[in-house]
């Protein structure tokens, strides 16, 4: 996109450009309204004035109303209720009384008469004539300040229609907003009542419920919640009571004999078991005597043996002591089970009778929840039956919140925008649309269109302007009979592009000699002697530029060399009619020495140029050239600045200008990677071909190398052959402008001579400056004659 800096000269250059849009976007808009747009038809205006006032049914609404309602959103409501389709249609119903326009309205109307606000609307939307018509129907509703206070506005095309609607409409308002409260009141009522209805319905279902759940958990709810610590006590000692009973069975069932039962912690002292007592005493006794046998059999051991029979008699009453004892002990065990059995089944019931005490406090809530539930059911039924008390107060009352306060006495015609008014209006509007669509046309044109665009945007100097170039013109001065057989009319036009040496009079050779007028103040004053020729793209005449510069420094005197540096398209030796090789890439392969690869006016001469057209001019004989060569593979590798920097120092020793015609910057690497080691780069630029931001990423990259980009030349720009009465003239004018044809007439001729005048004026600048820039070694005596010639002719005038 363009970028601009906003000023008068970009303004005032733009609207140059782009005066037709600018010029016909007014006149076509401002044409169009004026043929599009009629004269109105008169409107007028009338005004009825209604008070909108809340009414509350009783004190407590009115101060829920106070603190939670807003009076403006009332009124914004009720205004689009004054506007709405409902209202407009009872004001037809009424006006279809008086005008004929509204009689239609009159065959939706009931057979009783009586107007059903819904049903009649739904007949009118039924009918697309009808709805139409209330669409037509202009009424607006505004409210006068912060007051409660509404006017409806009717517009309609006569005053008593105007002044009827309006009135119609605050009646019909009032009617409309009696019948809805009246409505919204009989609706409250009824649902009230349906909500008193549901209300003693639940209330019911919620009492019964209480009294099934109190009579379900009636035991649970006489639990005291204080026993259930004794309860646990109770519980505790009980296991423990089972845990002695458990260790000490176990204790009497590993003893081996009766006499050790001594050893066992008896758990008499926590039963209360008579029959427990007898079997303890009955297990000691046989202890007793066991222990006492066995004293008798340790006496008898003493002075009799095992087998005498007194001694064997003892040990048969021992050991039928112990088989009594241990029939004690099992009835004692069975005893012991028996108790803890007991025990473990009271535990049980107790632990049993601990749940339901924990089943309390859950109980309990839900009994609050249940008799909470009642309450509030009681509390709505009573204030909904307090509602409807004040319902049916406020059914009986007769309370407006609507009232009219004042009605239309009459109508004003409002101002209407005339045809010429809007005429003017478009003419406006297209004025600024030309304004932005010239804007956009430039911002999207990415050319750059004239000198000063390319030097602000680049931020180069333009050199020269070259031109375009007919072929044709050169070629008919080429002696095409002079040259060889072999020569080709392809090989005839690529000659032909070499315009100052074979049409030294055209402007193309003169806009050549300006640009070398240029660079030879430039070249001398920082002593340079390397000149590289290169574009952003292809075909932007870079070639042509550089075989032009190099003839006519030679017509100036100046020993120059041509290098066809472009291995990859060399097009110099095509230009000059020579031989490829030898040439640069022999050079740089170190075949050849750059002397015997370059070639002067006898190669020109025994080439295709032939004797006589390699004499026409003055001036190849300072011309050499070294062509590209043969083709290489790897042109940027084989062409760097390394290789290059030892053969240029050699060559500035020789040759006053060595002009360097290298590839585009922007494919390829070999401008960017020789251009640190040359003096001086000049840019082609073809206007139309590409866009400015090429040519300014050309620069940068070149000058991010180190490159010294000095200027641009604009190529190929459609040259124009002005003539006046003495002597012809040439000016440059570029390809997407118009030419105007001088006006027949008088005025023709009188705009003709003023415009020979400005022409003569402009011509005389620019040979002064040839004048005073051009410093020729040799110059041409063709030249000074014409540059003498213009200089009288212009003093003459």
């Amino acid at each position: 996109m363009a970028e601009f800096e906003f000023n008068l000269r970009d303004i005032f250059r733009v609207t140059r450009r782009r005066k037709w849009i600018i010029i016909l976007a007014p006149l076509l808009v401002g044409t169009l309204t004026y043929l599009l747009s009629q004269n109105p038809p008169p409107i007028y205006e009338a005004e009825s004035l209604v008070k909108i006032t809340r009414v509350a049914a009783n004190m407590q609404s009115l101060l829920v109303e106070a603190l939670y309602w807003y009076q403006g959103d009332n009124i914004a409501t009720q205004s689009q209720v004054i506007t709405s389709q409902r209202i407009k249609g009872r004001v037809a119903l009424r006006l279809a009384q008086k005008y004929d326009r509204f009689q239609a309205f009159k065959a939706v109307l009931g057979s009783g008469g009586e107007v059903d606000y819904d049903a009649f609307y739904q007949r009118v939307r039924s009918d697309a004539k009808l709805v139409e018509l209330l669409d037509s129907m202009e009424i607006e509703a505004e409210r006068k300040g912060d007051s409660d206070a509404v006017g409806i506005l009717a517009l309609a095309s006569s005053k008593p229609l105007a002044m009827d609607i309006a009135n119609y409409t605050a009646a019909a308002f009032v009617d409309y907003n009696i019948a809805e409260r009246n409505s919204q009141i009989r609706e409250a009522v009824e649902f009230i009542q349906a909500r008193i209805q549901q209300t003693e319905q639940e209330l019911g279902e919620s009492e019964k419920t209480l009294e099934e759940f109190k009579r379900d958990y009636r035991m649970i709810l006489a639990l005291n919640v204080e026993v259930g610590g004794d309860i646990q006590e109770r519980i505790e000692g009980l296991g423990r009571q089972i845990a002695n009973l458990d260790k000490g069975m176990l204790q009497l069932e590993l003893i081996p004999s009766v006499d050790e039962y001594w050893a066992f912690s008896p758990v008499l002292g926590d039963t209360e078991d008579p029959m427990l007592f007898r079997l303890e005493e009955q297990v000691l006794q046989r202890i007793e005597d066991i222990n006492q046998l066995k004293s008798e059999l340790r006496r008898l051991l003493s002075y009799r043996t095992e087998e005498s029979r007194e001694v064997q008699q003892k040990i048969l009453e021992t050991e039928d002591l112990e088989a009594s004892g241990r029939e004690i002990i099992s009835s004692l065990l069975q005893g012991y089970q028996t108790i803890q059995d007991a025990l473990i089944e009271n535990r049980r019931n107790l632990l049993e009778r601990r749940n339901q005490l924990e089943t309390v406090p859950e109980i309990t809530r839900q009994l609050g929840a249940l008799e909470r539930q009642v309450a509030l059911h009681t509390d709505v039924l009573n204030l909904f039956q307090r509602r409807l008390q004040d319902a049916e107060i406020q059914e009986a009352s007769e309370i407006k919140e609507v009232t009219i306060v004042e009605e239309a006495s009459s109508a004003e015609l409002l101002p209407q925008p005339s045809r010429m008014l809007k005429s003017l209006a478009g003419l406006l509007i297209g004025m600024i649309l030309g304004g932005v669509f010239a804007v956009i046309f430039e911002s999207m044109d990415t050319s750059i269109g004239t000198i000063d665009d390319v030097e602000r945007y680049v931020e180069l100097p333009v050199l020269g302007v070259i031109p375009h170039l007919d072929p044709e013109v050169v070629r008919e001065n080429i002696l095409v009979d002079e040259m060889g057989r072999d020569v080709t009319s392809g090989e005839i036009d690529r000659m032909s592009t070499l315009c100052t040496h074979f049409a030294p009079q055209e402007p193309v050779s003169e806009a050549f000699r300006s640009v070398r007028a240029q660079l030879e103040v430039m070249l001398k004053r920082n002593d340079w002697k390397t000149l590289m020729v290169t574009s952003s793209v292809l075909q932007e005449g870079k070639t042509n530029t550089a075989c032009n510069l190099a003839v006519v420094f030679g017509q100036a005197g100046y020993k120059t060399l041509l290098i066809d540096a472009d291995l990859r398209r060399p097009q110099v030796h095509r230009v000059f009619g020579l031989t490829k090789t030898p040439g640069l890439s022999e050079v740089l392969l170190g075949v050849t020495e750059w002397e015997s690869a370059s070639k002067s006016i006898d190669d020109l001469i025994l080439g295709k140029f032939g004797l006589k057209n390699s004499h026409m001019n003055p001036g190849l004989e300072y011309l050499f050239l070294l062509t590209a060569g043969r083709r290489v593979d790897s042109p940027a590798e084989l062409l760097n600045l390394d290789k290059m920097s030892g053969i240029l120092s050699e060559m500035r020793e020789v040759y006053d200008l060595i002009i360097i015609d290298i590839a585009p910057v922007l494919p390829v690497a070999e401008a960017s990677q020789l251009t640190p080691g040359i003096e001086a780069t000049l840019i082609t630029y073809q206007i139309g071909r590409v866009g400015r931001e090429v040519v300014n990423r050309t620069k940068s990259r070149l000058q991010a190398v180190g490159g010294n980009v000095v200027g641009l030349m604009m190529n190929d720009i459609e040259s124009e052959i002005y003539y006046s009465r003495d002597y012809p003239y040439y000016g440059y004018k570029y390809k997407y402008e118009e030419v105007l044809e001088p006006a027949p007439g008088p005025l023709g001729r009188w705009s003709d001579r003023f415009s020979d005048f400005l022409r003569q004026q402009r011509a005389r600048k620019v040979f002064k400056l040839f004048q005073q820039s051009s410093r020729k070694r040799s110059p041409s005596p063709s030249a000074d004659d014409e540059m003498e010639d213009v200089m009288k002719l212009t003093d003459d005038e």
